[in-house]
């Protein structure tokens, strides 16, 4: 009896441990724009029911007709996860989501995350609320690079116009500079 009663306490105080760790998230998320939600059905909205946190990436393209794609970084159960997404035609009845979940090092996740909150991910604006400086150059029909990013029941989205067109003809957009190395550091990791 009495080694039940360690055994359990043992676990009472191993589980609220882990529900502390895992809580022990980003502050709540700075810079969220009120027009930003995370819509029901989405592949972000189905990932955000299984993870506590979320990060993913992708470009919005000017063109309907092509599948959705998202790389970026999960935590559940205090363990990281590396995520690729690919998600039918948004606009039909039915989409078929593909979803791979690969396990990370911690030292891998810890890395990126890092990463992240050392270029002000979570406090960031974007160009909907912080407009690029005027330039001259110009692209059209490009993609929106977007990163979706769910934590604390929040959901925040940054978008910028192509940023790497732009920092090559325009730069000194320290914002855009640091959303394009947390893009890519959502990238470092491909499946085949």
């Amino acid at each position: 009896m009495r080694n039940f009663l360690v055994i359990t306490l043992a676990l009472f105080i191993y589980l609220n441990s882990l529900i502390a760790q895992e809580n022990n998230l980003p502050p709540l998320l700075n810079g969220l724009n009120k027009n930003d939600r995370l819509l029901k059905g989405t592949p972000t909205a189905f990932l955000s029911d299984q993870y506590s946190l979320l990060v993913l990436r992708k470009v919005e393209d000017n063109w309907l007709l092509n599948d959705e794609y998202l790389l970026g970084i999960g935590k559940k159960n205090n363990k990281w996860y590396r995520l690729e997404v690919r998600a039918g035609h948004a606009f039909s009845d039915s989409t078929a989501i593909t979803i791979k979940s690969v396990r990370l090092a911690d030292s891998t996740g810890n890395r990126i995350w890092q990463l992240l909150q050392d270029n002000q991910l979570f406090t960031m604006l974007d160009e909907r609320t912080e407009p690029r400086p005027t330039c001259s150059a110009a692209i059209f029909d490009a993609g929106v690079c977007v990163i979706e990013i769910v934590v604390n029941g929040q959901y925040k989205k940054l978008s910028f116009d192509t940023p790497e067109f732009y920092e090559q003809r325009c730069p000194a957009q320290v914002i855009r500079t640091r959303f394009i190395r947390c893009f890519n550091a959502l990238n470092i990791v491909r499946y085949k």
